[in-house]
């Protein structure tokens, strides 16, 4: 393949901002360093032969996200880049696991409601698993223990509204799906009868369904309006805490075992 054949298009604040060639291959990646970014919400695009590919990862390699690496991946999905800090990157490269986990999910759903294949109890169960001790009790309890108390706190009225009534409302909604699909599972366990089959793909589509729309308006929405407005000891702390968290659930292994189970969940 040739370097030129790959481009990068740059959005920047949901409009087009620009487009550039890889600079650098390393035998297997191909490489994309930009410097001086402007602040704002970038997500990027790749294009081979002027054909959308849509699959970037990102580092951030300077406080403040001031530059980017993108290198070219040819499976995945577009990440969106918020220009936060380190500490908070973690939060965005977390989203991308769930979006991960959304695709494979509804993918199951969709087979079985085309009768392609059966209800898979163990697939579903892993469902659980990773909705319950990944996504909420690592993921949402990050977000709301530290992210969300400290926008709360310092950034006003407005946006402690918009987490209380909208973010932190819609965590409780995934967990009551999840309830519901634990629910489900042990009925048709029972009964083995189609309306807890329907019980089960429909709350699991719910519930990713949701998480889709509710990572969306996290990337778009209220991690570029924390990234803008907190100050820069705010900013730290989180980080920090972030970090330390991180660190804490590396020690029991949350994060390897659970992108473990999404691995099987994608095999499955």
């Amino acid at each position: 393949m040739n370097l030129l054949d790959y481009k990068i298009i740059i959005y920047r604040n949901n409009k087009f901002y620009k487009e550039e060639n890889f600079t650098s291959f390393d035998g297997v990646r191909y490489f994309y360093k930009w410097s001086d970014v402007e602040s704002g919400s970038y997500y990027f695009e790749i294009s081979y032969q002027d054909e959308i590919i849509k699959s970037v990862t990102y580092n951030h390699t300077s406080p403040f996200a001031t530059v980017f690496e993108a290198r070219v991946e040819l499976t995945g999905r577009p990440k969106a880049i918020t220009g936060f800090q380190a500490g908070i990157d973690i939060l965005v490269e977390q989203h991308e696991n769930v979006l991960f986990f959304v695709d494979v999910v509804k993918d199951k759903c969709l087979k079985i409601f085309n009768k392609e294949e059966e209800v898979d109890l163990e697939f579903f169960n892993k469902v659980i698993d990773f909705g319950r001790n990944y996504v909420d009790a690592h993921h949402h309890k990050e977000e709301e223990d530290i992210l969300f108390r400290v926008m709360v706190d310092t950034l006003g009225e407005s946006i402690a509204h918009i987490i209380n009534d909208a973010m932190l409302f819609e965590h409780n909604v995934g967990r009551m799906y999840l309830m519901n699909l634990k629910y489900a599972i042990q009925e048709y366990e029972m009964f083995n009868e189609d309306v807890y089959k329907l019980a089960i793909v429909s709350n699991a589509f719910g519930y990713v369904s949701m998480m889709e729309e509710h990572i969306n308006k996290e990337n778009e929405v209220l991690y570029p309006y924390a990234d803008k407005n907190l100050d820069a000891k705010d900013q730290d702390f989180v980080n920090d805490e972030i970090d330390k968290y991180e660190i804490n659930a590396d020690k029991v292994g949350i994060q390897s075992q659970y992108l473990a189970i999404l691995n099987e969940l994608k095999n499955m």
